[in-house]
């Protein structure tokens, strides 16, 4: 049986270690929220994997609802395994901290939900992402059901004129609101974003759920205990890294959720904590970020750009004079 040993974390959670057979560092850490039966069976399917065996050091933070035993569930594995045990319930903000601090690779593959689809290739491709750059911070999949995206570029749109999105013969009417979590390429067809998403893309900020993220970025940032969703988590996150000169990447794989799985993407309203904190600096992303990835515009009007253009991840952004000089104006 390997070596178990309990400590506590820097949160003064338990901490259980379960020693690996290896000798290697890991190439990468998986940060695994475990909250359910269904979790369990999702994270039991994952390290049927051999390469995830081999590669990763599994980190789980189980929730203080769950009471089940999961160390007989495990498979042996290469890596040391850590296991967190809530103590009280915690946020979002604090599960993810108290991951990555106890993780011991550069990059962590953030787990808040263990889904039914495989994510085997996806989490491969995020974490290949950022070994190849140094200078990413995160990477994400976008988020799809069978045929649509829900998630994919996230940025909250602040006091920004009313606009239309619009793709093919369809359009998306926006009123924005000064609460409101806005996805770049929410509802557009899956087939057109597998078109244009051929390499990583520049975003504001990206959906957590399968997020690879670079440990030394993540903790050179200021701290503190927020009790918020994880879309706003994810927005806090994202400009804490942008503002450490770290870029972000939307990643041109896609992942399918199902009905229940894509809850976790509801925002809610947005926290008044997260107003005070970043309202003013939101306020000029969004068209630019339209104009990075081709968006074409026409008064208010942005459509989708055809198939012959090929947004670049280290490409420039280009002002959009009319939106800049109304926010100028809005102050």
């Amino acid at each position: 049986m390997a070596l178990r040993i309990i400590r506590k974390s820097s949160s003064q959670s338990q901490v259980e270690l379960i020693k690996g057979s290896g000798e290697g560092k890991p190439a990468y850490s998986l940060l695994i929220w475990l909250n359910s039966a269904e979790d369990l069976a999702g994270l039991t399917a994952l390290l049927g994997h051999e390469r995830i065996v081999a590669e990763a050091e599994v980190l789980i933070y189980k929730s203080q609802a769950y009471s089940e035993s999961i160390r007989s569930h495990l498979p042996p594995l290469q890596h040391t395994a850590k296991l967190i045990n809530e103590s009280k319930e915690s946020s979002w903000s604090l599960r993810l901290r108290s991951l990555v601090q106890e993780s011991s690779s550069e990059i962590g593959v953030f787990l808040p939900f263990l889904p039914t689809a495989d994510p085997e290739g996806v989490i491969q491709a995020a974490v290949a992402a950022l070994q190849r750059d140094p200078s990413l911070g995160l990477a994400a999949p976008a988020l799809a059901t069978e045929d649509r995206l829900l998630a994919a570029g996230q940025t909250v749109d602040t006091a920004l004129p009313p606009h239309q999105l619009a793709w093919g013969d369809q359009e998306q009417n926006y009123e924005p609101a000064e609460s409101e979590l806005f996805y770049l390429y929410r509802d557009v067809p899956l087939t057109r974003w597998q078109a244009l998403a051929c390499g990583p893309l520049q975003t504001v900020a990206a959906p957590l759920p399968l997020a690879a993220i670079r440990r030394e970025a993540y903790l050179s940032l200021a701290w503190a205990d927020q009790d918020w969703n994880l879309p706003w988590l994810a927005q806090e996150l994202a400009q804490g890294l942008r503002q450490k000169q770290y870029r972000l990447a939307l990643l041109p794989e896609s992942f399918g959720l199902n009905s229940d799985e894509a809850k976790i993407l509801d925002a809610g309203p947005m926290p008044e904590s997260f107003r005070e904190k970043w309202q003013t600096q939101l306020r000029p992303l969004v068209f630019s970020l339209y104009r990075h990835h081709g968006w074409q515009q026409a008064g208010t009007r942005f459509s989708l750009p055809d198939k012959s253009h090929k947004p670049t991840y280290f490409g420039t952004t280009a002002p959009v004079t009319s939106i800049q000089d109304y926010i100028a104006q809005k102050g």
